[in-house]
């Protein structure tokens, strides 16, 4: 283990994180919206560089998604970006970093989602939004030329938007990559719940007792919710393109890492599962140690584009 990674996982232990969704479920919507409409994090428009071009685009008439260019560049292929936040927080400013970075490494336009979270939502408008989203993108790339991109709880939400197409009548092309690290979503079953037990010693960041709270939130009473936008295997996977999935050993969400390549495989989707031994939740979405390296260069040389 990296001296790098030992100061990493001291800090997210020092920060608190972890038991910062453990709490009743009043309050995490009272925390998710306090985030929300905070001066740091409403949203802006980032100015335009001598390097990247900002576009908002309005979806469904208030959602916004940023397209970020190049600005002495044209693209052909794109990227759909979902960010992570246990659908209750905002994003960071620093995803629109880390967004910028990979538009840079990949030669690819990327759109950031800003889409509803749950603390006034279910998980089912969040997945419509982001449909909505795709099908825009549709408008000017190629389906096979798009990249569905996601961490954490962003990496799950693409999934169940890609199930949720196999879902309704009126379908759209898939697009041509999947691209998900840590997955986040509730327990299958309860033999997935001790699993996700016996890892929450090893897990810096999730606590698996938040999981009956962020239920209560991701449902929001709807009864129309899909079992697998929450966490079980029930969707139709049969189309998905090819997906990469990334998972630390060290975070309860491994517990689901081997039950999605079993049903991805099974519906005949090329599938490529990584574990990274020691690793975190979400430990390659950017490179802060040197474990990270692998698994995010390879991230970028599959989206890349000549």
């Amino acid at each position: 283990m990296s001296f790098e990674y030992r100061m990493y996982k001291a800090a997210v232990k020092a920060s608190g994180v972890k038991q910062s969704y453990v709490m009743p479920t009043d309050e995490l919507v009272a925390k998710s919206i306090a985030a929300q409409t905070s001066k740091k994090n409403r949203f802006t428009l980032p100015e335009n560089t001598d390097e990247f071009k900002f576009v908002d685009f309005k979806v469904l008439g208030k959602y916004h998604c940023v397209k970020i260019s190049r600005t002495k560049k044209v693209s052909k292929s794109a990227i759909l970006y979902l960010y992570g936040g246990g659908m209750l927080m905002p994003p960071s400013k620093k995803y629109i970093k880390y967004a910028c970075d990979m538009c840079r490494e990949t030669g690819r336009d990327v759109f950031f989602a800003y889409y509803p979270l749950c603390s006034t939502h279910s998980i089912l408008t969040s997945v419509q939004v982001v449909f909505e989203m795709y099908r825009m993108m549709l408008e000017e790339y190629e389906p096979s030329k798009i990249a569905i991109y996601g961490f954490a709880s962003g990496a799950s939400l693409g999934m169940s938007m890609l199930l949720f197409n196999n879902d309704i009548e009126e379908s759209l092309p898939m697009p041509g990559l999947y691209i998900g690290i840590s997955p986040a979503g509730l327990p299958a079953d309860e033999a997935e719940y001790k699993q996700m037990k016996r890892l929450n010693e090893k897990d810096i960041e999730i606590d698996v007792k938040c999981m009956k709270s962020v239920r209560e939130l991701l449902l929001h009473n709807n009864p129309d919710v899909p079992g697998y936008m929450i966490g079980d295997y029930s969707g139709n996977y049969k189309g998905f393109p090819e997906s990469f999935l990334f998972f630390g050993q060290d975070e309860v969400f491994f517990a689901k890492a081997e039950h999605y390549k079993y049903v991805m495989e099974k519906a005949g989707v090329r599938t490529h599962l990584r574990m990274r031994d020691d690793m975190c939740h979400c430990y390659c979405v950017s490179v802060k140690f040197p474990e990270a390296i692998e698994d995010y260069d390879e991230i970028i040389n599959v989206l890349k584009v000549g």
